[in-house]
């Protein structure tokens, strides 16, 4: 709960959409260059033909419509439990709250996600010329989806800050069974988008280095790769979980972790956890040493290994998150 110092030095919920309209614009900037140059530089040399391009345009914007609405409420549910923001006054009749935050935002950002996209690949051949130089991809993935993941923001906040601050207020929310809670509120739905999205690169990767050499992948090119694609998606899902969660131990949804604290230090744990993905991953296809697989097989595996390691990355981020958050909330306790 905030106390009333820190209230005072929170901004207002209005004046925190912008905020997160900004890191929105933050996010996008970082995220358009990387992705576009991971897919048109490093497979395929700065320049991409009509169908790459529209194929990029199109899945980019759609998942990261998505990502960044997911974000911009987690991110601000956390916020007003860390007192970056305050309600002028925090409503006393009934608000409908949407606990799972994929359920308050996927229904704008699904439809807005798909409008935009088609729109925006469909007319690529209208904005630029084929061969589609770098910054041109940039400019066609990038701005579409930052107006409007801004414009759903600030849908999508308003609406949810009101009801949060109402729920926080109101008596603890009876706990949701975990294995249900991880699986349908963390796991399903970023398994799904990790899947499209590794797809969609390893099939231009995969299709790109078998024209290259003549012939099919190599297994440890593709053992490799799926390797460090695990240990960068574990990572990914820890921190995306672990801010997904803490603002659901305060309404009480999360049971509390009664357990004692392993005598390994946790963060040691993640790490290890990181690490042993990628090895068991990486390690049977290693040792297959020169066989080789089909640029769709390599792809399809990018994708499988992908989706399997949501499963360990939020499994992770939520145990993290749960325990942080509940040492937090108990050492805010007055002892008596």
């Amino acid at each position: 709960m905030q106390t009333e110092q820190q209230k005072n030095k929170a901004v207002d919920a209005k004046k925190y959409v912008i905020f997160q309209q900004a890191s929105n614009f933050i996010g996008i900037l970082f995220t358009t260059p990387i992705l576009a140059a991971v897919v048109f530089i490093f497979f395929d040399r700065g320049v991409g033909d009509l169908t790459p391009v529209q194929g990029f345009v199109f899945f980019f914007i759609f998942c990261f419509m998505i990502i960044q609405c997911l974000g911009a409420v987690n991110n601000t549910r956390l916020d007003y439990l860390r007192a970056k923001w305050k309600m002028a006054a925090v409503p006393v009749k009934e608000i409908r709250f949407i606990k799972n935050p994929w359920r308050l935002t996927l229904p704008f950002s699904i439809m807005a996600g798909l409008i935009t996209a088609a729109m925006v690949a469909g007319n690529v051949p209208r904005f630029s010329r084929e061969p589609f130089h770098f910054l041109n991809i940039n400019f066609l993935a990038g701005i579409p989806l930052l107006a409007v993941s801004a414009i759903l923001i600030g849908i999508i906040l308003p609406r949810d800050q009101p009801a949060y601050a109402a729920a926080l207020a109101g008596p603890k929310m009876p706990a949701v069974p975990f294995r249900r809670y991880l699986s349908v509120e963390h796991i399903l739905p970023w398994a799904l988008i990790q899947g499209i999205i590794n797809f969609t690169i390893g099939w231009k990767q995969f299709y790109n280095e078998a024209h290259k050499i003549g012939g099919d992948i190599p297994i440890l090119t593709s053992a490799s790769d799926s390797g460090i694609v695990a240990v960068i998606i574990v990572f990914f899902m820890w921190l995306s979980s672990q801010i997904q969660v803490r603002p659901d131990v305060h309404l009480g949804r999360v049971p509390e972790d009664k357990r004692k604290a392993p005598a390994v230090p946790s963060i040691l744990l993640i790490v290890l956890g990181f690490l042993a993905v990628g090895v068991v991953v990486w390690a049977p296809m290693a040792l297959a040493g020169s066989a080789t697989i089909p640029p769709l097989s390599a792809a399809c595996l990018k994708a499988g290994v992908a989706m399997a390691s949501v499963v360990p990355g939020c499994w992770l981020g939520v145990w993290w998150g749960k325990r942080r958050e509940t040492a937090l909330i108990k050492a805010k306790v007055p002892k008596h």
